[in-house]
This record gives C-alpha cells, sequence and structure tokens, in this order.
C-alpha cells in the first residue's frame, strides 16, 4: 500500500452561450472545417491526411456542442480540432486560414488571451522553418528534439491559453546541439531568442531579458564563425555548452524575478504563497521497451524530459539511444531502437512522472488469445492494483491512445496508463479481490475488439484506526483474500517519522488472515489520521 499524496484542483466554469455568439463562432468553425477537408482531399501524406480527419471530426463535435449550448464541451473540442491542425502542419502542411478561424474562435469565449495568440503565431512560424531545416539535416535527431518541444509550446499554448518559454528553451538547447554537430540552424536559434525575448506572462517580465537575448545571438555568432574557420570541435561543443549554461543563468534570473514580483503582489495583499505539491508517479513494468510506447498524457502532461537509465543504473546519453517523442495531444508516443542495455526510461512532466521498466519476463507465449496478467496473477493492494496485461501480438487497436481502451478488473473500470503491442498496463482503486481466487478482466478496444480472461488473483487489506493518543499502541489489522490456506505472507512495514511499528516484519498462513487480523501495533508522536507504507510478499509455490 504506496500513499498517494497530491493536491487537485478543480474550477468548475459554467458558460452559457448567447445564440448570436454561437451562431458566429459555428460560422468560423463551418469556415474551418471547410478548408481543412478541401486540404484532406488534396494530400497525399497519410499521417496529414489523418491529423485533418481528427481535426474535421472534432470541428464537427464543436458544432454539434454550440448547437447544444454546452460552451464547456465546444471549447474541449475546439482546442482538440487546432491541436490535430497543428499536427498536420508538422507533417509539412502549409498553414492556412483554418487555424486562424479556430484561435478566434477559442478567443470570442476568451479561451486564449491575446499574449497566448501571439505565441500562438509566432511559434506556428518557427516550426515551419523547423520542419523545412530538419527535411535538409544530414542528422536529424537534433532538429526533432527541437521540433517536438516546439510542438509541445503550442499545445501547452492551446490547452492554457498562455505559456512560459520552457519548450522553447528546451528547443534552443537542441538546436546548440545540432549546432555544434554542423548543422546550420542559426537562423532557427535567432528565431527562438526573439521570441523569448518579446513574450512574456502576467507579470510582464519576458522569457529572457533583451541584454541576455543580446549576449546569448553574439556567442552563437561566434560558435558559428569558429565553425567557419575550422577550429577544433572540442573547442566548439565547449562554446555550445556555455550557451546552455548562460541559458540556464538566464532562465533562473528571470525565474527570481518574476517570483519577487508575485510574492511582492501577494505580501501587499496579503496573501501565502501556496507551496507547490509533489508530483504524482506512475512505474509500469514491460517485457521490452524498443519500438513503440504509448503512454496516457493524464499521467505526465506536457513532458519536460526523458532520462534514459542503463541496467547498471547509470544514465545514458539520448544519442546513444536515438528516441523520439511525440504528443499526440492525448498520448504521448515514445520510440527507440533496440533497447539492448536500458533498464528503464523516466518521463518526467507537467502532470506527474512515468517511469517504464523493461524487466525481460513475461513475454506474451505463442499461440496466446485473450488477455491475462503479465506477471500471471491480478494483485490487489487495499483495493488498488497497478498491473502490465499481456494481450496477442498484432490485436486490432493496440497502437490507439491508452484512454481509448476500455479496461474492467472484477467488473470495475481501471485506466490504462500505457500500451505497446502486446501489454497494457493500467491502474485503478476500489477493487475487491475474489475469494475464489479469479477474477474477470476485459478490455475493448478503439476498434471494438473484445479481449477476455479469467484471472488468477489475490489481495490484501491493511486496517490502521486512528490514533487518538500518543505513544499508545493501536493494532494494525490485515485480511488476506484468495490464497490457499497453507501460503504464507510476510508483511514488511516502513515506519514514517514519529512512528514505531512492532514488529517490523511478520510472517502468517494465509489461514491466519482469512478474517482481519491483528498482525502489529503503531505508536505514534503526533496523534491523527497515519499512513503507512508497507511491502508485502507472497511465498512461492
Amino acid at each position: 500500500m504506496k500513499r498517494f499524496l497530491g493536491t487537485l484542483l478543480c474550477f468548475f466554469v459554467v458558460l452559457v452561450l448567447s445564440p448570436s455568439a454561437a451562431a458566429g463562432e459555428k460560422a468560423l468553425l463551418d469556415q474551418a472545417a471547410e478548408e481543412i477537408g478541401s486540404n484532406m482531399d488534396k494530400t497525399e501524406n497519410l499521417p496529414q491526411k489523418l491529423s485533418l480527419r481528427n481535426a474535421e471530426a472534432a470541428l464537427k463535435a464543436a458544432g454539434e456542442a454550440l448547437a447544444k449550448g454546452d460552451g464547456k464541451e465546444a471549447a474541449k473540442n475546439k482546442k482538440k480540432a487546432l491541436k490535430w491542425y497543428v499536427q498536420a502542419v508538422r507533417e509539412c502542411m502549409t498553414p492556412g486560414g483554418a487555424g486562424e478561424k479556430i484561435v478566434e474562435a477559442l478567443k470570442e469565449e476568451g479561451r486564449m488571451r491575446e499574449n497566448g495568440i501571439s505565441r500562438f503565431r509566432d511559434l506556428l512560424k518557427i516550426m515551419v522553418r523547423a520542419k523545412e531545416s530538419k527535411e535538409k539535416s544530414d542528422l536529424p535527431i537534433y532538429q526533432g528534439m527541437a521540433m517536438n518541444c516546439i510542438l509541445l509550446a503550442l499545445f501547452e499554448i492551446i490547452d492554457t491559453g498562455d505559456i512560459d518559454g520552457f519548450e522553447p528553451e528546451k528547443a534552443l538547447k537542441w538546436y546548440l546541439n545540432a549546432a555544434a554537430s554542423c548543422e546550420d540552424v542559426q537562423k532557427l536559434i535567432d528565431d527562438l531568442l526573439d521570441y523569448l525575448a518579446k513574450h512574456g506572462d502576467l507579470s510582464g517580465i519576458p522569457d529572457i531579458s533583451p541584454e541576455g537575448c543580446r549576449k546569448a545571438k553574439e556567442m552563437v555568432e561566434r560558435l558559428y564563425k569558429l565553425k567557419r574557420k575550422g577550429a577544433p570541435p572540442d573547442e566548439i561543443v565547449k562554446l555550445a555548452e556555455e550557451i546552455k549554461k548562460f541559458l540556464d543563468e538566464e532562465g533562473a534570473r528571470t525565474g527570481r524575478a518574476r517570483r519577487a514580483k508575485y510574492e511582492a503582489e501577494e505580501e501587499k495583499e496579503g496573501k501565502v504563497p501556496e507551496r507547490a505539491a509533489p508530483k504524482p508517479t506512475a512505474t509500469v513494468r514491460f517485457t521490452a521497451l524498443d519500438g513503440n510506447t504509448n503512454i496516457n498524457r493524464d499521467f505526465v502532461g506536457n513532458v519536460e524530459t526523458v532520462r534514459f537509465i542503463a541496467l547498471d543504473g547509470k544514465e545514458v546519453p539520448p544519442e546513444k539511444v536515438k528516441p523520439d517523442v511525440t504528443d499526440h495531444g492525448d498520448h504521448h508516443t515514445i520510440s527507440v531502437g533496440k533497447a539492448a542495455g536500458i533498464a528503464s526510461i523516466v518521463l518526467t512532466g507537467t502532470a506527474g512522472i512515468v517511469t517504464l521498466i523493461q524487466d525481460g519476463a513475461g513475454g506474451t507465449p505463442a499461440g496466446f488469445s485473450g488477455i491475462a496478467p503479465k506477471d500471471g496473477t491480478v494483485e490487489i493492494h487495499n483495493g488498488a492494483i497497478a498491473e502490465t496485461f499481456q494481450v496477442a501480438p498484432g490485436s486490432p487497436g493496440m497502437a490507439w491512445s491508452p484512454a481509448e481502451h476500455a479496461v474492467t478488473v472484477a467488473g470495475a473500470p481501471v485506466t490504462v496508463i500505457a500500451v505497446r503491442p502486446d501489454q497494457v498496463a493500467v491502474t485503478g482503486t476500489g477493487l475487491a479481490p475474489s475469494p475464489a481466487g479469479n477474477i474477470p478482466v476485459t478490455m475493448t478496444s478503439p476498434t471494438g475488439t473484445v479481449l477476455s480472461g479469467a484471472c488468477p488473483s489475490w489481495g490484501y487489506n491493511l486496517y490502521l484506526p486512528r490514533a487518538v493518543k500518543t505513544r499508545v499502541p493501536v493494532p494494525v489489522t490485515a485480511e488476506v483474500v484468495g490464497l490457499e490456506p497453507d501460503r504464507k505472507v510476510t508483511f514488511r512495514f516502513i515506519p514514517g517519522p514519529g512512528q514505531v511499528i512492532e514488529p517490523v516484519t511478520v510472517t502468517l498462513p494465509a489461514a491466519a488472515l482469512v478474517t482481519p487480523a491483528p498482525v502489529a501495533t503503531l505508536r505514534v508522536v503526533t496523534p491523527g489520521p497515519q499512513g503507512l507504507d508497507v511491502v508485502v510478499t507472497v511465498e512461492e509455490k
């Protein structure tokens, strides 16, 4: 039972559109849909055609929501349509008026601010130039990673109506890597520096100061002069790293200035600054990580960093793995080559951290059909599961978004974290293990294919009463469901600060825990509700 710490802030907005406003927006969306449909008919580029088809479908859904007066649903679909439109531009489509019409529709209902619109237009132009440059590149990995950062920045603008310079600054660093590797990207670097110097947040402070922008451009010019003079590669790489360090210092200076301004305003208004809650984490185990892995965007948000960890625990440089991370709006796809020696991939984003672990165990056997737990057993810990299921390779729909797979365990819906061609990882709460030791598991793919199986399972529940007095022991009670009576279960408790647990480790046969029974005592320094970490293992048969 792992404690989940987090803060969820919900803002409910009821938007009522006047008939004339809805009619005006629908006219804009209809015009955008007409242009998108025309482009879809003309293009022979399959990814572009699919992106446009999805944009057209989202615009249709937005129009239907407007007709019903549902402004919230209309805004959601307009944003989705704009993301697919941007994805089509990424696939070499020349921007037209459709995107501007969707932006205008979002602006009319207050979903995009002037600063966000200005950022969107400038970044879209930069992405077009970035795509053209990447197509000419002999070493496209760095430019591809930079372009992904620009794409993420555009998506963030669409989601929030505004953005800071975080993703564009990451793109700058990838372009500096490209510059140090003999790529002609000086114009793109200058464009991004101008973008950062032009735009700020609500504080009015730009992402990089005019002086910082000027100095960075001078350093980049010096780098390209060194290249033209035939300077040693080590000297060029050293200067590129110095420019990255300077950008980091400029970013920190901007952050301090903005915080100081906000804190001064909060102090003037008598507000207490809020502390950021820790990011939620999810850990997923797959047999392998090479090829494509699709990750539910709800668990990571916008990807900030991707780290590759080797079997010995050391970090592996991305250029050795040659990854490609693509944001599809509702999910991310991370693609790597043969991941030999890679033990895990850690994606850190604005919404959380997802760790993908390659364990090489529990691969799908030949001739398998249906759905079954990768490790052979579904484990339900205090009503929660974090499980990877295997399915037959080539099952329809496995390349689709994780969120579009519907999975139920013991009749209760669970959430899909990530999907691979033959495996699906889920998480869920509020589940009850079966005394019979088997529970039904069903997955309906986005294509309508239904896979089902009766899966071996077991589970435990821990009960911890409220500690009302300090240093007075209270019982920790446990029950085990779904195991043979003679199977031994071991609980290893991990006390938190101010907690004393006795014993720390206890082993009992499942028969002794068929009904809730005390397994340990807990004494605390601070009374009140308590959290408790525990590692539970079962004796092998």
